[in-house]
Formats: C-alpha cells, structure tokens, sequence
C-alpha cells in the first residue's frame, strides 16, 4: 500500500474478459481496479485524458496490445512522456518475441498473456512492489528526547514542559510530552491541565500496546493551547503493572505520529527510565550547582559509559545556573571530566510564578530562561522536515536490563 492507501490500477483498452480476470486477481487489501479507460489514448485529441491521467497518477496501467499494436505503443509512449515514473503492464494474447521486445521498447516494464495467469500476474504485481520500495524514501520517524533528573528537585518537569511547548509553538510539526512519572507527576499541572479533563494516562496506552492507532491514540492524549500534545501520568499511587518491553513498543511505535516525543522522566535508573534512555535520540542529564547533584550526575555519567551508552547520545544539562552560585560551570566540568552542552539560567521567581499558574512561560517572555530554552528547542525540531542528525542506535544494558 502507498501512503496508508490501495496501488491503483487503471485499465487502457482491455476487452471485458481480460478486465474481469484483472480485477479478481488482484489482492483487494493492497489494489484497486480504477475505472477502465474503453479506448488508447494516442491521438493529439486525447491530450485532456492524458491531462487526467497527471491529475490522477495511477500507480499501474494495463494496456491491451490486441486491438491495434501501434496505437498501444503510442499509448504508452504518451503515457511515459505525461508521468516518467509511470509503471505499464502491457497485455495481449500474441506472446511472439518481436512483439514483447516492441512493447517493452515502447516504455512497458510487464508482457502478460493472455488469459491473465494467477501466479504471473502476482509475480508481476510483486515485482512492482519491490521497484517501489526502491524508490519510495523511508518514512520520517519522529525524534525521541529524554530528560532525566540525577536527583530530585533540580527541575526536570519545568524544563521539560517548557521545552516541549517552546518546540510545538515553532510550529515545524507534531510535539508530544509524556509523563513518564510512575504516579503523580506534574506535567498537567504545570501546563494548567487539569487531569480530570482526561481519565487516561500513558501507562494506559501503554497496557494497550496492541491496540495502538491513530484514533485510539486521540483518545489518550491532552491538547494544550501551545499545541502541543500531551500523555499524563497516573494521578493516584495505584500505578498499573507494565512490561518495560511494552514500554519500549509504545516509544517506537509513537515515533510514527509525532515528529519530536519528550519524556519527562523521574529520577534514577529505574527501568522504566532504562526504556526511556534505549529509545531516546538523546539524553539530558539534568543537574544543578550544588554538590549533591554534582556528585550524582558524575556517577550516572560513569554507570551508563560501563553498560556501553553512546557517549554522544548523552547531554548534560545545567539548571539553575548564577553568577552567585559557589559552583560554576567549570567546576562542574572538571568534576565530569567532559563538557555541560547547556546552560539554563536561575529566574526562580517568574518560573514559580508561571507554575503556579499553570501557564508556561512564552518565548517572547523577558526572563533569562527563554532564549536558552528557545535554542534547545529549535535545535531539537531542527528545519522543517529536516530533525537534528540521529544517533546510530546501539542497544545498552543497565542494572542487567
């Protein structure tokens, strides 16, 4: 199927018998027959039909060659000249070597005999298909973005719902913030939401694996104003028994609706997060200056290089950052042996007021931590239809995971 819909075929002066047989041998899960052309369209008058045809792009034509041999080959060629990539099985009861090799030199790729044989004419139906996925690019797949904490309370839930909205208001395609907190997290609550508007949670989708879809999917989420989209996290201690490999299915399976999924993580290396860094693009260790973090964030760095983690998947994030603070910046470098990509500046003030509000701070807002988070935010949707360079996935253990 292309784009989620039937190849169609579009018959050129086939006879009755021939259209009949065409159409029950082709697979109806994955072909059309689209309405038979009755004469060649080879003519200067045809040109119109020839227009349609470009409006419409058939994947297949089927032209017959028993009625006139010329005005078929013409037929093609006029077709090949209107769509270049155009596929063309060509049909006839004559099986003469001159008159296949006249076909294909007229611009045909397929000469099937007379009656149509099941087991020819799906091997050429296959054979289209393997053409086309040659050709037809792989699909985009969303970017997947993971923000943990190496301890509680250095602000993984602000940063990453103001990253995730500063991303979705730059309008460059669909962004989904997960709550990956195992209960009561608070990304609905930082973004105004409240969580009775929605009964359903991200553990949820993820119990329903096997259902995912598009629709199913609408029913789960949260939209926000900013437009992105959001997966809440239980409200309540009852968190549902999940496999991480239900986990890991619904990420990947996610990447195909969104162009960029962030996941607000709880701290540690549980292994709901273990999913969360297996799947993810990148991985922003979130710290702040104060030694406890420090330390925390050295050891994490140290725990995820010895069970292989791609070092250049991996990004180290410093909240809260002041010229006040009695550990700057370099401090912390030196204590990580390895550069902090990001600087996030202190603005507890206008960030407390924003939270307890429920309404994120805006891009256009004044406050030191706009533009940094504006950068962080465009570098991850990159330009439109073009994300930031992928990391090569290499699968990685923690924890025996």
């Amino acid at each position: 199927m292309r784009n989620g819909r039937k190849f169609s075929i579009m018959p050129i002066a086939v006879d009755e018998q021939t259209l009949k047989d065409a159409s029950g041998l082709s697979n109806s899960d994955s072909y059309s027959i689209e309405h038979s052309i009755p004469h060649y369209a080879s003519e200067p008058g045809d040109l119109p039909l020839l227009e349609n045809l470009r409006r419409d792009q058939p994947d297949i034509f089927l032209v017959d060659f028993d009625e006139s041999e010329e005005r078929a080959r013409r037929t093609v060629a006029h077709i090949r000249k209107a769509l270049p990539s155009a596929v063309v099985f060509a049909v006839a009861t004559k099986s003469a070597p001159e008159t296949i090799i006249s076909a294909m030199r007229a611009g045909c790729t397929e000469y099937l005999i007379k009656p149509l044989s099941t087991s020819r004419f799906n091997q050429a139906l296959l054979e289209f298909e393997k053409q086309r996925m040659q050709h037809v690019p792989a699909a985009k797949r969303g970017r997947v973005a993971s923000l943990l904490g190496v301890k509680g309370g250095v602000g993984v839930t602000a940063l990453a719902v103001h990253l995730a909205t500063f991303a979705a208001r730059l309008e460059r395609g669909r962004v989904l913030l997960i709550d990956q907190h195992p209960d009561l997290g608070d990304v609905s609550v930082y973004l105004g939401l409240g969580q009775d508007r929605n009964r359903y949670h991200f553990y949820e989708l993820v119990a329903n694996l096997h259902r995912l879809d598009r629709k199913l999917l609408d029913g789960f989420v949260l939209q926000h104003e900013s437009g992105l989209e959001v997966l809440t996290s239980p409200d309540a201690f009852d968190a549902m028994k999940v496999s991480t490999s239900n986990i890991e299915g619904v990420i990947e399976a996610l990447r195909d609706f969104y162009d960029l999924i962030i996941l607000d993580c709880a701290h540690g290396l549980t292994g709901f997060n273990v999913c969360a860094i297996e799947k993810s693009d990148k991985v922003y260790l979130v710290t702040t200056p104060e030694f406890p973090a420090v330390r925390n964030l050295a050891r994490f760095l140290d725990h995820l290089a010895r069970f292989k983690c791609p070092e250049e998947k991996i990004e180290v994030v410093l909240n809260r950052d002041s010229k006040r603070n009695t550990i700057s910046k370099q401090h912390v470098e030196s204590a990580i042996k390895r550069p902090v990509s990001l600087l996030v500046p202190n603005d507890y003030q206008e960030l407390i007021e924003a939270i307890n509000a429920g309404r994120p701070l805006q891009p256009s807002s004044p406050s030191e931590m706009a533009r940094p988070l504006q950068s962080w935010a465009e570098s991850l949707v990159g330009s439109h239809g073009q994300p930031g360079k992928q990391v090569a996935k290499k699968r990685f253990g923690i924890l025996g995971i």
